[in-house]
């Protein structure tokens, strides 16, 4: 006897066989026992949900011996030939390939012939919104009133693509997706029949893959056991599915709360390397990133996070560190990601960039309560006491003066006067050093040092991939050879490079970034055209001079 595959071998025969249905189940079977079976019924919902073996046991009930019945025998030769798929009265027509006009007007004409070995003739369409509008339009008379004998049963994935007056001549009934321990049961009790030894979490893990589908994670299955051992192995299902172990997962989450930019490439570089596939890596991080972001928001505990009660701990231990809009930012990358990543020849680097963004955006909240905090008003400092005077505090901006009655000004010679009860003290403004380029580019490592109380280590690693290239008045510019690694510095960490530069030189400076290669090509530019000034007009009639020389 040759093999048959899996998802065939257990395709459900009765009623009670079918997983996750149970609305199906209970309307079909009280339709049959009431004797209200209608004439055409429209199966909907995704793949692999029941919808074509739902079809065919109800036309085994209704053409049993014992029939119509809501329990088939399976036994009688009617319901041994539909089983088999050899019963004359009930033909599977693919609506894909015989999706024309002309197909249908044949089986218009058929219809009217009376069954020729059971009790009902019954058509199932599969994939009924691929038929053409004009096939529609020659099916709609003769679905609306069938010969008593004719039961039409039509289904489809996609059923907003049928018209309307088709759905409205239809009993219309939604498949819905199996739920995941629901198939992790399934998928149990195949195994066991078998004789095939699987993990929990392997069976976990087949049925995350499957996405609610039973026919795909008993095809999936039956892969695993095509692997020739009477256990499977959960290491060579990942391998095979080319999917990420949870324990990976849960470390490259664990990486990203410690800020460890490195283990988290590492990390990435073995899976790459053990064979994962990398958009299938992207799509295992967006949905470990989905139940972080349930559980963030309380809605983990419930049915809505499908994993085991080892998994559900780790995402609560691991949601505490992030907030939701950091999970949804995360969430968003990730999926830009994916989509970028299909056509990209170095799928590799990619992943590396989108690691790298990643910390960015899920830095540990304490880093940034702390970024925030450094961000804000300095306290007020305390000024040393000049010898006869008291401490004072020194404030960024002059106090507010309380309203009071107006002073006479003084009249000539009475400053002289006055000074015998109490002189007026000036400070005298400190002479102010003057400040260079290469003062700067001398004391730079200083200002790194300063930084490392005020960011995280991967800003840090981004502002050290910047060069003091030039300085203007005030304005100190910054060039870096990368525009990821300018973009994120002048966006996140600008205004904590201008205060360690205060705190280093003394002064206010305002921080420009620039692209090492744009600086390089516009100072080339300039000389370039000075010299073809000079060697057109002579050397003593060109005098170079800057345009702006407040820039």
């Amino acid at each position: 006897m040759t093999y048959r595959a899996l998802y065939r071998e257990w395709r459900p025969q009765t009623f009670a066989d079918l997983v996750g249905q149970e609305h199906v189940r209970r309307i079909l079977t009280n339709a049959l026992a009431a004797g209200r079976v209608s004439h055409a019924y429209l199966f909907s919902g995704p793949r692999g949900t029941g919808k074509t073996s739902t079809a065919k046991i109800l036309a085994k009930a209704l053409n049993c011996v014992h029939g119509p019945t809501p329990e088939p025998c399976n036994q009688c030769p009617a319901c041994t030939r539909i089983t088999a798929g050899e019963f004359l009265d009930v033909l599977e027509i693919d609506g894909a390939s015989n999706r024309g006009i002309d197909e249908i007007r044949e089986l218009r004409e058929k219809v009217q012939l009376a069954p020729a070995e059971g009790r009902y003739k019954v058509y199932i369409i599969d994939e009924v919104h691929m038929l053409t509008t004009e096939a529609f339009n020659a099916l709609l008379r003769t679905l609306e009133e069938p010969p008593a004998h004719v039961i039409f049963i039509f289904a489809t994935t996609e059923a907003h693509k049928i018209p309307l007056t088709i759905l409205s001549r239809c009993q219309r009934l939604d498949f819905h997706r199996v739920a995941l321990p629901a198939i992790v049961e399934r998928l149990q009790e195949v195994a066991d029949r078998e004789g095939v030894a699987v993990e929990e979490r392997t069976l976990f893990l087949l049925a995350k893959k499957a996405e609610g589908s039973l026919r795909d994670a008993l095809s999936m299955l039956d892969q695993c056991i095509s692997l020739g051992s009477d256990k499977i192995d959960h290491d060579q299902v990942l391998a095979l599915l080319g999917a990420a172990a949870g324990e990976e997962l849960q470390a490259m989450v664990d990486c990203l709360v410690q800020g460890d930019v490195t283990a988290l490439l590492q990390t990435i570089n073995g899976l790459l390397d053990y064979g994962r596939d990398p958009r299938q890596l992207i799509r295992d991080l967006i949905g470990y990133f989905r139940n972080l972001l349930l559980f963030k928001v309380g809605a983990g505990q419930d049915e809505l996070v499908e994993a085991t009660q080892e998994e559900k701990q780790v995402f609560s231990r691991q949601a505490a560190s992030f907030s939701p809009e950091q999970l949804m930012a995360g969430i968003e990358l990730l999926a830009a990601t994916e989509g970028e990543i299909r056509w990209d020849a170095q799928p590799r680097v990619s992943l590396e960039v989108m690691a790298i963004k990643l910390l960015l955006e899920l830095a540990r909240p304490e880093k940034r309560e702390q970024q925030a905090l450094q961000t804000q008003e300095p306290p007020l400092e305390v000024i040393p006491a000049r010898p006869g005077q008291e401490a004072r505090k020194a404030e960024r901006t002059p106090p507010k003066k309380e309203a009071g009655p107006a002073k006479r000004p003084p009249a000539a010679g009475e400053g002289d006067r006055g000074a015998k009860r109490e002189p007026a003290i000036k400070k005298a403004a400190p002479a102010r050093e003057e400040l260079t380029l290469a003062a700067i580019e001398k004391r730079w490592p200083e200002v790194l040092e300063e930084l490392k109380e005020r960011v995280d280590i991967p800003g840090l690693a981004l502002i050290q991939g910047g060069k003091p290239a030039e300085l203007r008045e005030n304005c100190l510019i910054l060039a870096f050879t990368h525009q990821i690694h300018k973009e994120k510095v002048v966006e996140r960490y600008k205004e904590q490079i201008e205060a360690a530069m205060k705190a280093i030189f003394g002064r206010e400076l305002d921080l420009r970034c620039v692209l090492a290669q744009e600086k390089k090509r516009g100072e080339v530019r300039d000389k370039d055209l000075v010299q073809e000034a000079i060697e057109f007009f002579g050397p003593g009639l060109v005098e170079e001079r800057k345009e702006n020389p407040e820039l």
